[in-house]
């Protein structure tokens, strides 16, 4: 990515997170976002097939700053479901989000249930 761009022209130049044109942005409900490959990919799948249009994927191996998020002014549950925690992961997924605009995020290591939280300020 060009880095002489303004930090307005450098997001908008981000590509959209997976499932990010099919959000529900009339709403300021919570979204979703799975993350730890094929389940993540499936889960955000039946979201969709079932209504719930507020479900977004990180797809694995991925740099989250390298997407733009649509969440300003919602909450965030970030869901992992690889084998590994990668509390690494959920830091630099939180503080992203936090900076494009998320009031908050919770994220789960779904195999271990640990559970983390980020919030503004």
């Amino acid at each position: 990515m060009n880095t002489s761009l303004n930090p307005v022209q450098r997001r908008s130049a981000l590509k959209l997170a997976a499932y990010g044109k099919q959000v529900d942005n009339s709403s300021s409900q919570t979204l979703f976002i799975f993350a730890g490959g094929p389940r993540a990919w499936g889960r955000a799948k039946r979201e969709y097939q079932t209504g719930v249009n507020r479900a977004l994927v990180l797809p694995e191996k991925s740099n989250p700053s390298d997407y733009r998020w649509p969440v300003s002014g919602r909450g965030v549950i970030a869901i992992d479901y690889g084998v590994d925690l990668n509390e690494p992961l959920y830091e630099a997924l939180s503080l992203t989000l936090l900076r494009q605009g998320s009031i908050g995020v919770i994220a789960i290591h779904q195999p271990t249930n640990k559970t983390y939280r980020f919030e503004r300020g």
